[in-house]
């Protein structure tokens, strides 16, 4: 059995205020590309489909678009689509009817028993090959742990489930390949460049997950890794969605040997590269630099190549009030964007950002002029200006009265 995995396509995104519309249709090319060489029997998108879970008009439509060419390149394809923590589960579902016209398979929520209770069987999707069922794929959409459906066996209601689950999937006993897919953080994961780790992600566990498995399907991390023991994996993200992710983009081509044994026996991953449209540069990459001395960096860049850039700067004092535009300026006309300026000061350089430092939970118990301070001074290497600090005053007072 051959399996297409893939997530975290992240359609829709505007990165500092750049459409990427050019950078996600050119992945989707290469998906279709990929998907009609290695006729796969089953492609998984282990969520977060969308950037947002309100996604524009034209990232739906470039979603439909690309996902008919993948359909058509390979006909027979089991497709399974799960909603990851950007996508909203509804929105994704609401013509999954349609979808299954192309055995599409879209898992936005939780299937349930008329009690309420969970229903593991209505997450499995068998996959058929010339009319045969050949794998059964148990596609599992996100949630917090506190947000899973209840099983026979509370309180741990993820555990619970998981253990329901993979009950489930041993107990249908016909010694096809079995595949989990899941949007989620495993413990001991590589998370290096992923944007939501400030206050600490939700770990599950490997071993919480089951051992019915063949291959476990994973998103939400976006560094592609293949886990301990061989069948967890993470595919990665085809593009990335921020400049801290420095890894390469990839999706993976995954192949489950034939044959029943007691033992399973790893798949076979081949991680296949995604090529990136538009690179995103930090200049310079590494050690960070005075401004004088960057903004000389950043005339020496190849202007008609695409490419995203960030500025690696280390202050001493203050920026100059007009940074930013002076940055800006120098790469006009070309085909190299200017988004943002990372700010190193001496006090911080060797133990990173003040930001780093602080917790999600911690960042609740802060009076929220104090953290759009803090934003402030790290983004752009100096205090907020008092006619921002009146605007962000009345902003939280406007909102308190509502």
């Amino acid at each position: 059995m051959k399996i297409l995995h893939t997530s975290d396509w992240h359609l829709g995104q505007v990165f500092y205020g750049y459409e990427r519309d050019e950078e996600h249709r050119a992945f989707l090319g290469t998906l279709v590309r990929i998907v009609s060489e290695e006729q796969p029997d089953a492609m998984i998108v282990s969520g977060d489909v969308f950037h947002n879970s309100a996604p524009s008009a034209a990232a739906r439509r470039m979603y439909v678009d690309g996902m008919l060419e993948i359909c058509r390149a390979c006909p027979e394809m089991t497709v399974v689509v799960t909603a990851g923590n950007h996508d909203s589960p509804s929105r994704l579902e609401a013509d999954a009817g349609l979808w299954r016209h192309f055995n599409v398979h879209v898992i936005g929520s939780f299937a349930r028993k008329p009690d309420g209770t969970a229903d593991p069987a209505g997450q499995v999707i068998d996959v058929v090959r010339n009319g045969q069922v050949i794998g059964h794929i148990a596609a599992v959409p996100y949630a917090s742990p506190r947000s899973f459906p209840e099983t026979d066996a509370a309180p741990d209601r993820m555990s619970a489930y998981f253990h329901a689950l993979d009950a489930y999937m041993q107990g249908l006993g016909d010694g096809l390949p079995c595949i989990l897919a899941a949007h989620l953080a495993v413990a001991g994961c590589d998370i290096r460049g992923h944007d939501d780790v400030v206050g600490g992600l939700d770990y599950v566990p490997l071993e919480t997950l089951g051992n019915s498995y063949d291959y476990i399907a994973l998103g939400h991390i976006h560094s592609s890794q293949i886990l301990p023991g061989g069948r967890a994996v993470y595919c990665g993200s085809p593009v990335a969605v921020n400049f801290d992710e420095r890894e390469p983009h990839s999706v993976s081509v995954v192949e489950i040997a034939d044959g029943v044994s007691d033992v399973k026996v790893p798949p076979q991953v081949r991680m296949l590269p995604v090529p990136n449209a538009r690179p995103l540069l930090t200049i310079p990459d590494k050690t960070p630099e005075d401004f004088p001395v960057v903004l000389e960096r950043l005339k020496s860049i190849p202007f008609d190549s695409p490419a995203y850039v960030r500025l690696n700067v280390l202050v001493n004092n203050t920026l100059p009030s007009d940074c930013e535009q002076r940055a800006a300026d120098i790469l006009k006309g070309g085909q190299v964007r200017y988004c943002c300026m990372k700010v190193t000061r001496p006090e911080n350089k060797a133990d990173g950002s003040e930001y780093e430092k602080f917790t999600v939970q911690e960042m609740r118990q802060m009076d929220p002029l104090d953290v759009a301070g803090l934003y402030y001074r790290v983004t752009r290497g100096r205090e907020m200006e008092d006619r921002y600090v009146s605007m962000f005053k009345e902003a939280v007072q406007a909102s308190l009265k509502q």
